[in-house]
């Protein structure tokens, strides 16, 4: 079984909209099997992270506040963090600032870029993105490798009792952001 997190705004009753990236089976080794998606069951949310409102958040049933969050994900994990960010977005008087590095192998593969792009245009005080991908065309203005310790320090808020972080990553990205730091 494998998780999603809805994109659709979280008032909507009635109503789910998932992201789901494909794989196709000849293109990826690694890919399932073509029947594997036939089936869709939605159980109530399984999250430990509930955001109640302007900078309140529930973690592990535990009241927690932020001014800042740093949200860090890659390939189909921008999911959780996407629906975080939207929801604060959709309060004009939530003064929450975002920064948010995702990661993913090509630009091709960003899920979701054009919403996001569009709210750091529009949300410039409190929604910043930034990108990195294993491999890119020429002209690229984001980082190309990995998630490394100077893009998280270069583009996400430093520790303090009012920042909390957020991140759904791979493990071996995980691994290496942790070991570097």
């Amino acid at each position: 079984m494998r998780a999603y997190t809805p994109t659709s705004s979280v008032d909507e009753v009635g109503f789910s909209e998932l992201v789901i990236k494909v794989y196709f089976k000849a293109c990826t080794p690694s890919s399932q099997t073509e029947d594997s998606c036939l089936n869709i069951w939605t159980p109530s949310p399984l999250g430990h992270i509930e955001y109640t409102e302007r900078g309140n958040f529930l973690v592990h049933r535990k009241q927690r506040f932020a001014k800042r969050l740093a949200m860090l994900a890659n390939g189909t994990g921008i999911t959780p963090i996407y629906q975080v960010a939207q929801t604060i977005l959709k309060d004009p008087e939530d003064r929450t600032k975002m920064h948010e590095v995702y990661a993913n192998k090509t630009e091709d593969d960003i899920l979701l870029k054009d919403e996001m792009d569009v709210w750091e245009k529009t949300h410039c005080d409190r929604f910043k993105v930034w990108y990195v991908v294993g491999t890119a065309r020429e002209g690229w203005g984001y980082s190309v490798g990995f998630i490394t310790e100077s893009i998280t320090r270069e583009h996400l808020p430093e520790t303090s009792r009012d920042a909390l972080a957020f991140f759904d990553l791979w493990t071996t990205t995980y691994d290496s952001i942790r070991s570097a730091t």
